[in-house]
């Protein structure tokens, strides 16, 4: 929520930023599955998009609920594993 207070953005400005930014997250770690024959030969192409996806993922969330709320409901105790999984 606060990041849509700090752009000033309407909910269907978030909902919109949120489509695009997931969306290019998904095409991003889509094309990091075709680099995977490749993986020995040029490992940074796979090991590039597929972070940058994952990370544009996640950042789509900043849209919808804020980075403090999605932060913290990651590193939740219940959910903090997984989170420190995920982040490694």
């Amino acid at each position: 929520d606060e990041l849509g207070e700090y752009l000033n953005l309407t909910w269907t400005q978030r909902v919109a930023a949120f489509a695009m930014c997931f969306g290019t997250g998904a095409i991003m770690t889509v094309l990091s599955v075709m680099f995977l024959p490749m993986i020995v030969v040029r490992p940074a192409k796979f090991a590039l998009s597929f972070t940058f996806g994952n990370i544009l993922a996640i950042v789509s969330t900043w849209f919808i609920v804020g980075p403090r709320t999605q932060l913290r409901s990651m590193f939740d105790p219940s959910r903090s594993a997984a989170a420190m999984v995920y982040v490694a």
